[in-house]
């Protein structure tokens, strides 16, 4: 058993040693590197494990800013997630534009205390 784990090894080794021989060899960079292949191979959509891991981010933000004391939840959510300026939230709440400014820099601090807190 030993020799075809050190046969595997072997192969291995040599497949990885002439793949980089390929891609520094010129051919190669004259080829594959100047021509539109590579521009049509790019997808501009996340792959499938990257979507997972966003949304579970998504999620975990969420749920801290929910943990946030209301007032604070409050001016987070009209500026971050319904994207309404300080003084449509001024309005929203009748409270002064400094205040509201003042709540979101709080919020921040407060959600970034809670989000190293979790990771």
């Amino acid at each position: 058993m030993d020799k075809i784990v050190s046969f595997k090894a072997w192969i291995f080794r040599i497949t990885i040693n002439k793949c980089k021989d390929l891609l520094k060899s010129s051919i190669f960079k004259r080829v594959v590197t100047n021509s539109n292949l590579l521009t049509h191979t790019k997808s501009s959509e996340l792959s499938p494990e990257m979507a997972i891991m966003k949304s579970g981010e998504e999620v975990f933000l969420s749920t801290c800013v929910l943990e946030l004391p209301i007032k604070y939840r409050e001016v987070i959510t009209l500026y971050y997630y319904d994207e309404l300026s300080i003084e449509e939230i001024s309005e929203i709440l009748k409270i002064n534009r400094n205040t509201i400014k003042t709540r979101l820099n709080r919020a921040r601090k407060k959600l970034k205390a809670l989000l190293e807190r979790w990771r």
